[in-house]
């Protein structure tokens, strides 16, 4: 699998890469904004703009060249088709590993969006925010043309987005894209077997009334939100949620304490979170009654769900 140019324009999102150090420089001049991390741009000084136009400059030789963009996703598009050979899987884990590169810089910029539409307003030849402007555009036009490859194949990238929780594409509008896929009636016909395919792939949860009502009530008070292929949980943030998840779960499926789920079963609620690692420890614990759990205040909140 080739991935020369994937991995030349990735480099320039990366920590000190120019598309990195550009969107500091930014953040730090209009919004005020620090990264904590790339001094150098912080410092705002007239060697780190130098070295941020040369290669923006350098960059745009090879991007746009008669061969220069098209070149990159020829590459891209054909180690999808390397990858779809294997099966959709090995797609999604290539494509997740393009997410994780962006993932520094699609944060900071869906983050601070809002704040950034003012750069628009202060765009002169030979400016930082000249060179900002240029990689965000080549940012959003990559994830344009990979969602057109994967959408081709039947496969959504708002979905792998989803998966590994990176956003670079804000979805497809037909009237904005169409002209990706060559004409307006390709457009149509391509996104309409995307959402096929979603629907027939969504993922359900163990259906059971009472998992139908306090899921539901989960959702009405913030502890989870549904996404196309599932659930998301967002009681606890990255570092608790897993531990509340699995406490919920066990209250929803296994009241008694006694109950249990089968293996599969619980393979099929972490797909129906896209949870990592697994579950099955933490639901474990929390099914063990001989485990302390008064001082968890956090239990207490998930508890009042269940109150009648």
């Amino acid at each position: 699998m080739n991935k020369d140019l994937e991995n030349k324009f990735f480099a320039e999102f990366d920590i000190d890469g120019a598309a990195d150090m550009a969107l500091d420089m930014v953040l730090w001049k209009h919004c005020g904004i620090s990264s904590g991390t790339s001094t150098r741009a912080e410092r705002y000084n007239d060697d780190v703009l130098a070295e941020i136009a040369e290669r923006t400059e350098k960059a745009k030789v090879w991007l746009y060249n008669s061969n220069g963009f098209s070149a990159l996703f020829e590459e891209v598009e054909d180690n999808v088709i390397e990858c779809k050979r294997v099966s959709k899987e090995e797609v999604t884990r290539f494509i997740g590993k393009i997410l994780q590169k962006f993932s520094r810089w699609a944060f900071r910029y869906n983050r601070w969006s809002e704040q950034l539409r003012s750069v628009d307003d202060t765009i002169y030849y030979g400016t930082i925010e000249d060179y900002y402007t240029s990689w965000r555009n080549d940012y959003l036009y990559f994830a344009e043309r990979l969602a057109v490859i994967l959408a081709e194949r039947e496969i959504s990238l708002e979905a792998i987005q989803e998966e590994y929780d990176v956003k670079i594409f804000d979805g497809f509008d037909i009237e904005k894209h169409w002209h990706l896929f060559g004409t307006r009636e390709r457009a149509e016909r391509v996104l309409s077997k995307i959402s096929n395919c979603e629907a027939s792939t969504e993922i359900s949860i163990i259906k059971t009334d009472r998992a139908v009502k306090y899921f539901a009530k989960a959702i009405q008070n913030g502890f989870m939100e549904p996404t196309t292929k599932g659930y998301r949980w967002l009681y606890g943030g990255e570092r608790g949620g897993k531990a509340r998840l699995a406490y919920f779960l066990v209250k929803v499926y296994c009241p008694a304490r006694t109950d249990t789920l089968q293996a599969e079963e619980i393979r099929q609620l972490e797909r129906a979170f896209n949870t990592k690692p697994r579950l099955d420890r933490a639901m474990q614990q929390n099914v063990d009654t001989g485990k302390s759990q008064a001082v968890q205040k956090w239990r207490e909140k998930i508890d009042e769900l269940f109150l009648e």
